[in-house]
């Protein structure tokens, strides 16, 4: 692959594929390998094939959270493939996660909850409600519930509506793992469980 693919090749949605390929395979991959403290390498060249390499350490090396203090995040995205990413790098990362395939779904998961999640991540733009709807019942229920917006739209206008209704971040599609980890363990860091 060509440089500048294969510096890309670890974002999530990021694919040289066109319409066939969703761009969260080598991502997930690399979440996995970053929750256990490994390492994904690549070496390409074009006409000449393609490596990945990855480090795993030994067992033990990277102690996982005992259950009671794992972050418990909601994701929700009506793109099954999106879905399935964004909550596997999540889970790899050490987080409860729960999914919800719809705004609707996420809706009804927020407002039936005993107690809040600690952290919402949500799509921007789904058939039934908008992600907009979701933050709302999120911020409704308890207005110190971070919330991530992902969205492959007009991130300065998402921005903008974000902050009304006290969004914490928007994503721009594709992101990089390791910041958005980063961005999710800062949002959680010092957030007490209700």
């Amino acid at each position: 692959m060509p440089e500048p693919v294969k510096r890309r090749a670890f974002e999530p949605f990021f694919s040289a594929k066109g319409e066939k390929g969703l761009g969260l395979g080598l991502a997930v991959v690399y979440g996995v390998m970053a929750r256990h403290g490994g390492e994904a390498a690549i070496e390409s060249a074009p006409g000449r094939g393609t490596t990945v390499a990855l480090r795993i350490p030994p067992a033990g090396e990277a102690p996982e959270a005992p259950p009671e203090e794992r972050a418990e995040v909601l994701v929700v995205d009506d793109d099954e493939g999106v879905l399935t990413a964004v909550a596997d790098v999540l889970r790899s990362a050490g987080y409860a996660v729960t999914v919800a395939p719809s705004g609707l779904d996420a809706i009804a998961r927020v407002r039936e909850r005993q107690g809040r999640f600690d952290l919402v991540v949500t799509d921007l733009a789904m058939p039934d409600v908008s992600g907009w709807e979701v933050v709302e019942a999120v911020k409704g229920r308890d207005a110190a519930t971070p919330v991530v917006i992902m969205s492959g739209f007009d991130r300065a206008r998402a921005t903008r509506r974000a902050k009304e209704l006290g969004v914490d971040l928007v994503l721009g599609k594709p992101f990089d793992i390791q910041d958005f980890l980063n961005t999710v363990r800062g949002l959680l860091a010092g957030r007490k469980r209700s």
